[in-house]
């Protein structure tokens, strides 16, 4: 007697880009998996948020300075700040959860900002009800290291 195939599901679901996520799941597994792009929905959107709130923050402390967010570009900062003939790039994390800067950032900034002498900051925030707290940290060699997934503590 043959055993019998698990019936599986090729997801259609696009991602935010129009992007089709094309994974082939289990039958069994299909509600999961649904679910896991549901919360990623509700994560983007969390992220959104944050960032439009960063951005009004940068305005008001640097009411002249020209900000521009770089999108969904990789290893590149959220943020660059052109004030008063210099360049400083900002990115954004989290005090609970992803928090930690991944090692492609870390590479670029310390090679595009650190070596070129350019300013580099990280914001933390955290969000109570329905305001952000933001706090700036300046990165340098060091401190790159201490906000960075791959260093050893």
């Amino acid at each position: 007697m043959k055993s019998k195939k698990p019936l599986r599901y090729t997801c259609k679901i696009k991602s935010p880009k129009g992007k089709i996520c094309g994974k082939s799941v289990l039958e069994s597994k299909r509600s999961e998996h649904q679910k896991q792009h549901r919360k990623a929905r509700t994560a983007s959107g969390t992220g959104i948020a944050s960032h439009e709130a960063a951005k009004k923050y940068l305005q008001k402390k640097y009411p002249k300075a020209l900000i521009i967010r770089t999108g969904k570009e990789e290893a590149i900062p959220d943020f660059v700040l052109f004030n008063k003939g210099k360049l400083s790039f900002y990115e954004l994390k989290p005090v609970k959860g992803d928090n930690l800067l991944k090692r492609d950032q870390r590479d670029w900034i310390k090679k595009n900002c650190l070596q070129k002498r350019l300013n580099a900051f990280l914001i933390r925030y955290e969000k109570n009800k329905d305001k952000f707290d933001f706090k700036i940290i300046k990165l340098d060699f060091d401190k790159i290291m201490e906000y960075c997934c791959s260093s050893k503590k």
